[in-house]
């Protein structure tokens, strides 16, 4: 019998994956492709990463994000489809994400490695069913792009939003409001979050409410940091979305995954000192 591999290595890819897939949130390049479009900053975010599913209601967004304030939804989208349609965004989003990379990416002995690490990453996504996870569906009904850069961020994209996907299950499965995951995150989320409590959309007000309901339950202490109690509930969370991401990875091999996370490595340095991720994540 083969034994099974360890979920730690889901995290480990997550880690490895999220600048190679975030960067296009940042970057002037996406940015002047979605302004050519005629959308306001406020709107590129919630425009380009739902744009896959189609002229989506705001609420349906917020639902699959999880994390937003629905009312900050609602005021990035409302314009939005007066002026564009969702093929163009996601055209404007690859094109302006290879245009990217050029720059980032522009030593010539990241080349095989974007190489090596997009043939791993689209075998990882043969594993991926989308029932139940309506970002990564949406995403996988694009083509993949031509430009072999565009082309590997599609694949670590789908592989993203997949893990999103579970992690969404997961958090609902914990009863775990959007503001609960919020206040609950800091040490197991790649965004430190006072960056989150500036841009999920959510008033002083709200924080406060959600912080006082977990400080009831046990899981934040009177000082606002995680109990006993709330540090277990978060790694369980962490753990089953883990676990709800090992599809890709048990399919591709714990070698292969691994040389992944290493081909993947050299790449996210390449774009954290290009810019592409402006001091946005935690180490």
């Amino acid at each position: 019998m083969v034994p099974a591999m360890d979920h730690a290595v889901a995290r480990f890819l997550w880690r490895r994956m999220e600048g190679p897939h975030a960067f296009v949130y940042f970057v002037p390049e996406v940015g002047a492709a979605l302004d050519g479009l005629g959308l306001e900053r406020i709107a590129q975010y919630f425009a380009q990463r739902s744009a896959p599913m189609g002229r989506a209601d705001p609420d349906v967004v917020a639902s699959t994000f999880y994390y937003f304030d629905p009312g900050l939804v609602a005021r990035g989208l409302r314009n939005v489809w007066s002026v564009t349609t969702p093929d163009a965004i996601v055209a404007a989003r690859a094109d302006g994400a290879a245009a990217a990379l050029d720059r980032m990416w522009a030593d010539a002995d990241l080349a095989p490695l974007v190489v090596e690490a997009s043939g791993l990453a689209a075998r990882a996504v043969e594993a991926c069913e989308p029932a139940g996870r309506p970002l990564f569906a949406a995403h996988a009904s694009l083509e993949p792009p031509d430009h072999p850069a565009a082309r590997l961020w599609h694949w670590l994209t789908l592989l993203r939003e997949y893990r999103g996907d579970g992690h969404v299950t997961s958090l609902v499965a914990h009863d775990m409001t959007p503001l609960a995951a919020l206040l609950t995150s800091e040490g197991s989320s790649l965004t430190p979050l006072a960056l989150l409590r500036k841009t999920r959309g959510w008033s002083e007000e709200a924080w406060t409410r959600a912080s006082a309901d977990l400080t009831d339950r046990g899981w934040l202490t009177p000082e606002g940091a995680l109990s006993d109690e709330g540090t277990s509930v978060r790694w369980e969370i962490e753990e089953l979305t883990n676990r709800l991401a090992m599809p890709p990875w048990e399919h591709l091999g714990e070698t292969a995954s691994r040389r992944l996370g290493d081909a993947l490595g050299p790449l996210a340095v390449a774009i954290v000192d290009g810019g592409g991720l402006p001091g946005l994540l935690n180490e």
